[in-house]
């Protein structure tokens, strides 16, 4: 399946580049032309000094990966760069040519932008009465919540005044973090009714 896609991709590029050369140069290395034909890439380097076909093996993010025995190169997504490895070095070619009919890479259909018209008047951004009712909902349970966490914490330090301990103080000490925690959310409700 994957070998598939990689082929609709290439054939894909194929149609978009229309066959076409598309020349590379790298500062000392050989000069690089490559056609993107069906299952694979073609690179010619030095005029027909040698020539190299390559097959798809996957995609790296937004970079094209081709690969043959002990060949390998990586295009960007817009076939602007190429990443050519081979007799042990790597070089870094840039694209200097490409036919004046395509333009390199994947050419995709521009997305038309969406028409909207705001609404006369503004927006409104007072909540609805259905939010005011669920922040109602909120702000009683929380109280509920408030009230047994201070009934607990009451019980806690009594505890710890009976029986002074590490864990009784933290326990007391985390239900205060809790009890604050409540009124901060109990703050922010509030003001969402507001």
């Amino acid at each position: 399946m994957k070998k598939l896609l990689i082929t609709i991709i290439i054939a894909v590029a194929a149609i978009c580049t229309c066959q076409a050369q598309l020349r590379y140069q790298c500062q000392n290395a050989p000069d690089a032309e490559v056609t993107v034909v069906s299952g694979g890439v073609m690179i010619d380097i030095d005029n027909g000094a040698a020539t190299l076909m390559l097959f798809p093996q996957g995609f790296l993010s937004s970079y094209m990966y081709y690969a043959a025995t002990g060949v390998s190169a990586l295009f960007t997504s817009d076939l602007t760069s190429m990443l050519l490895y081979v007799g042990g070095q790597t070089y870094q070619y840039t694209l200097t040519a490409a036919p004046a009919n395509a333009s390199p890479g994947f050419n995709y259909p521009p997305v038309p932008a969406p028409v909207y018209t705001p609404p006369a008047g503004g927006y409104d951004y007072s909540p609805s009465e259905a939010d005011k009712a669920y922040y109602r909902n909120e702000i009683r349970e929380l109280r509920y919540k408030i009230k047994d966490a201070e009934r607990s914490l009451r019980m806690y330090e009594r505890n710890m005044r009976r029986d002074p301990s590490i864990s009784s103080s933290q326990l007391v000490q985390s239900q205060r973090r809790l009890i604050d925690t409540y009124y901060e959310r109990l703050h922010w409700l509030e003001s969402q009714l507001y």
